[in-house]
């Protein structure tokens, strides 16, 4: 018996994340925003909002906005991003 990934599944977020770069490389920057906004929301739920996943997902997205000369937003995800990592418990020690 198959079973198939739901909707909010990582992996549908992974997916999603991938066709949204493909349209963003081919220029297609209103076609690349819904999945790349899609994206990071479901990994939010699936992972949590502090995974490293969401923030790579509003990374991808702040890309778009920036190429849009969407500045205001761009920092705003960054902003979010950059906090996500700092926050989670996913960030490397280095010492």
């Amino acid at each position: 018996m198959r079973t198939f990934a739901r909707a909010e599944h990582s992996e549908v977020a992974g997916s999603l994340n991938d066709l949204a770069i493909v349209y963003f490389y081919q220029g297609s920057y209103a076609e690349s925003e819904p999945p790349q906004k899609r994206a990071p929301a479901i990994w939010e739920k699936a992972l949590g909002r502090d995974h490293p996943d969401v923030a790579r997902g509003l990374n991808g997205l702040a890309q778009t906005f920036r190429d849009k000369r969407r500045y205001q937003e761009t920092e705003g995800l960054l902003s979010q991003a950059l906090w996500r990592l700092e926050r989670g418990r996913w960030v490397p020690i280095i010492r």
